[in-house]
């Protein structure tokens, strides 16, 4: 702000301009009104020519214009719009303590990634309800983490209680975030943790409870258990409570202890939800319990672009390998009502598709094909001109054809077996409905594609209904892994864009109040105004 005064103060203009908000009058019917107080627009702001009252709703806009800016590049999204929150762009602005900047260091998070740049600022005010909605890998724990980790060490040593509570759907998942915890609060004194989940032995966690602990991570069964059989957890002085996974939380297996575990906070206690989904089960929480919440999300921008197109429709199923077979006999059976419905089938490997089209034809008598790499151009030709005529409307293939050919029309696609990779998987079920007309997709999975589930569900299936063991087996996944998000290079423009902004400020600022009589009033007319 002195520096932007400088020029200012050098050319003669301070004393021409209004300062304060508070220093203006009431604006007039017919004339000009702040955008930020709404009282006279006596002047145009430099950056965004939007009209300002004074030199407070000056700065104020140019805020409000450089906070936006930054969402736009990072691809976040606050509602309601708090345009005065600005991202923080490392670690050390935020103002955390020493020792926890050192275990940042320690854990090689060097860089927040967006979401944290707008999470972590915007809760350690340790009074806003706040949504977390991002795809996987954007750095949510670290996010959420923080915040509640600081609100308690501010009370740690005032209240001998329990202070922050984590609660999470999946074991794994419970493990990993206390590791988390562990890890952050390091060499910091008085920042006990318990992990309190389903699987392990009960003794050990109510022996754990009785050592003056700050910080509890667990299901919501083994919490409640520990509650209401136990009477092992008083909650009363909770500061910071955390839903991880909410969506799969508000599911009718958590639902139950889930509310009764929020209801016995505090009323002042401050409460962020996760997930990488937003259900309307999950709103119908927030409505309940935290009415005022502030959402944050991430967009697919840093996720990935490559999405379904909205004519297909997804159908994902959880099927064994030694099951998947007869469900696709079921599938297949109810064809023979509409035999010219076009089929395709993805499977594996070359000797499964030959060995699937036989196993077709004995089952459920209908005609299939075979295309694989291990087929003649011919023989592949021949198979391609019979599926698109009509003759044989089931055509099995190996992921040869989820590139490349553009069939004419394909009313449904069964993916039989995963394919190795995300990408795979998009030009696969990009086969149904081809040219823009509706079509299905029919995809069994299983424990073999546990890998690709956390990717799947934030971006590809973050609308489609899956089934509660996939959930399961993404979040395992999920806490096995600990993907960053590489965002260097929008960090780079972040930063470049607050620099220029920083250097031309004093010269911005300069020329706004040399040109402040921009409503052609003179320097006397400003001041009879006043």
């Amino acid at each position: 702000m002195n520096t932007m005064m400088d020029g200012a103060e050098t050319n003669g203009y301070e004393d021409s301009v209004v300062k304060k908000s508070q220093e203006q009058r009431e604006a007039e019917d017919g004339e000009p009104v702040c955008v930020v107080c709404g009282r006279y627009g006596e002047y145009i702001c430099d950056v965004t020519e939007m009209d300002v009252c004074s030199m407070e709703c000056r700065d104020i806009c140019r805020v409000r214009n450089h906070v936006k800016t930054q969402r736009e590049v990072l691809g976040i999204v606050v509602k309601p719009a708090i345009d005065e929150c600005r991202l923080v762009n490392t670690f050390e602005e935020m103002q955390l303590p020493n020792q926890m900047l050192l275990n940042l260091n320690e854990m090689k998070v060097m860089q927040p990634t967006p979401i944290q740049m707008q999470v972590i600022p915007m809760a350690l005010n340790g009074k806003s309800n706040i949504l977390i909605d991002a795809p996987t890998g954007t750095g949510k724990t670290i996010a959420f983490l923080i915040p509640l980790i600081t609100s308690v060490l501010a009370q740690r040593f005032e209240i001998d209680e329990i202070l922050g509570i984590i609660v999470s759907p999946i074991r794994e998942l419970c493990i990993q975030i206390e590791q988390e915890i562990k890890s952050l609060v390091l060499s910091i004194p008085k920042m006990k943790t318990a992990l309190l989940v389903g699987g392990m032995p009960l003794p050990n966690q109510l022996h754990r409870l009785k050592q003056n602990i700050q910080i509890i991570v667990g299901t919501p069964g083994r919490l409640l258990t520990l509650h209401e059989e136990y009477h092992a957890l008083r909650l009363q002085n909770i500061v910071c409570g955390v839903l991880d996974e909410v969506d799969m939380l508000c599911e009718k297996d958590f639902i139950s202890p889930v509310t009764t575990l929020i209801s016995l906070l505090p009323p002042q206690r401050q409460l962020i939800f996760v997930s990488a989904t937003v259900t309307s089960h999950v709103q119908t929480l927030l409505d309940k319990f935290a009415p005022s919440t502030i959402s944050i999300t991430q967009t697919e921008l840093l996720a990935s672009k490559s999405v379904i197109p909205s004519h297909i429709e997804q159908h994902v199923e959880y099927v064994e390998n030694a099951k998947k077979t007869n469900k696709l006999f079921a599938f297949l059976q109810r064809k023979q009502e509409n035999p010219l419905h076009a089929t395709m089938i993805f499977v594996a490997s070359q000797q499964g598709a030959d060995l699937l089209v036989k196993s077709i034809f004995k089952a459920c008598n209908l005609p299939a094909l075979s295309i694989h790499g291990g087929k003649t151009q011919t023989e592949r030709l021949k198979a391609m001109e019979a599926f698109v005529a009509g003759h044989a409307t089931i055509l099995v293939s190996t992921y040869l054809l989820g590139r490349g050919m553009d069939l004419i029309f394909v009313d449904d696609v069964i993916v039989f077996d995963m394919p190795p990779t995300v990408e795979e998987y998009i030009h696969i079920v990009g086969r149904a409905g081809r040219s823009g007309e509706p079509g299905n997709a029919t995809v069994y999975v299983n424990e073999d594609s546990a890998s690709l589930l956390p990717a799947l569900l934030s971006v590809v299936w973050k609308s489609v209904k899956i089934p509660k063991q996939l959930k399961q087996l993404a979040l395992v996944e999920q806490s096995k892994v600990s993907s960053k998000v590489n965002v260097k290079e929008l960090i780079r423009r972040v930063q470049s864009y607050s620099e220029t902004q920083s250097t031309q400020s004093s010269e911005k600022w300069q020329a706004w109040s040399q040109n402040a009589n921009k409503r052609h009033l003179t320097t006397s007319n400003i001041s009879s105004a006043k």
